[in-house]
């Protein structure tokens, strides 16, 4: 608990607290929990409304990350002993892969136009951004 505390005073965010006598009922609250939908944490229709008054930068990390976690719990919750990330990933990939499909959509994307575009390499990459000025950090 006190690395917990101390974590949530590093980052700058609050812990949640409950009131319970046994291991049950702290199960039944991280059980409701995890099956609690996560909401978006910028709603589409704001984006829209953003991207209207020319702000270019959709910011869906935190969607992802999201997705990702409550896709992850459910096949730990039932199967514990699974810790195999081929198992629990593929469940994370379909929920990142729907945010993303879900956000295109709303955006005005059209799938299918993946060989429209040519890979680069991160090395090329690298190059692209400091002809551009932009700053490269290792993180």
């Amino acid at each position: 608990m006190r690395q917990l505390l101390d974590e949530a005073t590093k980052g700058g965010y609050g812990v949640g607290a409950f009131n319970v006598n046994n291991l049950g009922q702290v199960r039944a609250i991280i059980m409701e929990d995890a099956a609690e939908v996560y909401p978006e944490i910028l709603p589409v229709r704001e984006m829209r409304e953003g991207i209207e008054h020319e702000v270019r930068d959709a910011n869906v990390d935190t969607a992802l990350r999201l997705a990702a976690t409550g896709a992850i719990r459910k096949p730990f919750a039932e199967d514990p002993g699974e810790f195999d990330p081929r198992y629990y990933l593929v469940s994370a990939r379909a929920a990142m892969g729907g945010v993303v499909r879900a956000r295109m959509e709303a955006f005005g994307q059209e799938a299918g136009h993946a060989e429209d575009y040519a890979p680069v390499s991160l090395a090329d990459l690298a190059v692209r951004h400091k002809e551009r000025g932009h700053q490269l950090s290792a993180t």
